[in-house]
């Protein structure tokens, strides 16, 4: 039996200091089980299984996401989270633009507003990172998970931004968390590969490829590029998806030769069916990252006529014809 997916989740509050584990764990290639630990932390956990019969890859991790979820909703989060240590505010000057984010981001701990205007706590957090406020780094790991999605997504930046390598795990557990929307977990899989150096992003950059179809992943070890871009042609040609196209995007990063092969591509895929949500994936990936050579790529695409909503204005102008419209912002 291998464990391919692990939570440890911790509740601190008053005199409870609980643990919840969980294991998702492969027992052959397509078989599964999610087991639980359970009990006072410190203490001999109990166990458990949410998985009486074997089941499927897929429904074991929606079983485990499914069950952290709920442990989460309860106040429970991840080890870094529970225990970071905040510091004091008794020396900081709160007249100082510094001392104003550090006080909203305890004011947003505390779940309090000292301030006459109110300001999200996504968009202090953001504000953080670009001040470069590392002594907000406490705040931002005790805050990620514990606000919207803005909120989530900002506090990644911040960890990206300020280089927070204590938050692995956490970033680890997004990343690899359906219940997350697939842009964040494309984020936290970027922040990741930011933060890490050595075996670490080893690790990382290993998941990505093996989560490539094995022909590509093949092209890449070989260094072969012109071969990919020339299977892409033809698979553009037929109208075939390539979802993996933004895990390429994200390998760019530890593989250099990638950069060219990905600008090269976007001026060559066709900006309709089934594409828009692929390159609105690399695009919302590229803000992230504020990769200006792929923003002016895509920033120069976007402005072309689209054929599909050519074809559709040039039905509109026949008559007894009616045909409902959709903006360039749908169509991205």
């Amino acid at each position: 039996m291998k464990i391919i997916k692990q939570a440890k989740l911790f509740f601190h509050e008053g005199k409870s200091d609980k643990v919840y584990e969980i294991d998702l764990c492969e027992i052959n290639p397509d078989v599964f089980i999610v087991n639980f630990r359970y009990g006072r932390r410190g203490a001999a956990l109990k166990e458990g299984s949410k998985t009486p019969d074997f089941v499927s890859k897929e429904k074991a991790e929606s079983i485990f996401d499914q069950l952290e979820k709920e442990k989460r909703n309860k106040g429970y989060q991840s080890e870094i989270e529970v225990f970071v240590e905040l510091p004091s505010l008794d020396v900081v000057n709160m007249n100082s633009a510094e001392g104003v984010i550090l006080k909203r981001l305890e004011d947003a701990t505390l779940g309090i507003n000292s301030f006459r205007t109110e300001w999200k706590t996504s968009r202090v957090i953001w504000k953080a990172a670009q001040m470069k406020v590392e002594a907000a780094i406490p705040y931002i790991l005790k805050l990620a998970t514990r606000g919207n999605e803005m909120q989530l997504y900002a506090s990644v930046f911040a960890i990206r931004t300020l280089k927070i390598t204590q938050a692995s795990e956490l970033l680890y557990s997004i990343a690899h968390s359906t219940r997350h929307k697939r842009y964040i977990r494309n984020v936290a899989i970027d922040a990741l590969l930011a933060i890490h150096k050595d075996s670490g992003l080893e690790k990382i950059v290993s998941e990505l490829l093996e989560s490539l179809p094995s022909n590509i992943k093949d092209f890449i070890d070989r260094g072969d590029y012109e071969s990919l871009k020339q299977h892409y042609s033809g698979r553009f040609q037929n109208k075939e998806k390539a979802e993996e196209l933004v895990y390429l995007y994200l390998l760019s990063k530890p593989y250099p030769s990638l950069v060219r092969f990905i600008e090269e591509i976007l001026w060559e895929i066709p900006f309709e069916p089934p594409y828009f949500r692929h390159i609105r994936a690399i695009y919302k990936l590229a803000r992230f990252r504020d990769d200006a050579q792929i923003l002016g790529v895509l920033s120069f695409l976007f402005e072309k006529p689209l054929p599909c909503l050519e074809e559709q204005q040039a039905l509109i102008k026949k008559p007894g014809i009616r045909i409902s419209i959709f903006t360039r912002s749908e169509a991205r």
